[in-house]
């Protein structure tokens, strides 16, 4: 369980506190992450009794071992699979461990459908074209030029520098057609309402270039 209490740390405690401390909606984002085969209604439901038995009350911020706290009844909810019922969080304590170790299938970063992976992939190939490496400015002005005006293209300028910044990790002002990709996903997922980490591990870089390969092969 130290590796997820890791990324959760990397991801999204908040900059600047020590010891780690986090939002209560990154929490809930986060911890989704470990419960995303449940139906999304049973899943939100749960996520909040678990946020309500875990918080530190009144809105406070998260500490570390709130979140433990956390993911310790998300790996028994794991460990009962099809049995589990929302009713059984009342006596989670007298159920015995799960010998099985916490499974975490995304850390906060959802999936997107296939068809927005597709779009991703293609804007990525169009905007690079036979460069090996793009700059800020230049990405900046294609992708708001190709982004038509609605409530979105606001979430966009908002978020495009805290994109840019997840993404280029080493601040040269440049991005290789993976780091572009990442860019193009991150800014993708504005559209489901959720929020941005601050920092990206290479696990989970792996994992986004995973399931990009995977969707790629099957459109």
């Amino acid at each position: 369980m130290s590796e997820f209490l890791q990324f959760a740390i990397e991801m999204w405690a908040l900059p600047g506190l020590h010891p780690p401390q986090f939002l209560p909606k990154h929490v809930k984002q986060y911890l989704s992450g470990a419960l995303h085969y449940l139906p999304f209604a049973e899943r939100e439901a749960t996520l909040q009794k678990i946020m309500q038995m875990t918080s530190p009350g009144g809105g406070s911020l998260w500490s570390i071992e709130n979140l433990q706290s956390a993911m310790a009844i998300i790996h028994k909810i794991q460990g009962l699979k099809d049995t589990f019922k929302m009713e059984k969080l009342s006596y989670l304590h007298l159920i015995g461990n799960n010998p099985v170790p916490i499974i975490f299938y995304h850390a906060g970063i959802h999936r997107v459908p296939p068809h927005i992976t597709k779009q991703c992939v293609m804007l990525t190939l169009e905007f690079m074209g036979d460069k090996e490496k793009i700059d800020k400015l230049t990405a900046m002005q294609i992708i708001f030029s190709r982004v038509e005006a609605s409530e979105y293209t606001t979430h966009i300028l908002n978020s495009f520098e805290s994109a840019w910044l997840i993404v280029d990790v080493d601040r040269s002002g440049n991005l290789d057609l993976n780091g572009l990709y990442i860019l193009m996903y991150l800014l993708s997922i504005i559209r489901l309402d959720v929020a941005l980490p601050h920092r990206l591990p290479a696990q989970v870089i792996e994992m986004l270039l995973g399931w990009r390969d995977e969707d790629d092969v099957n459109l």
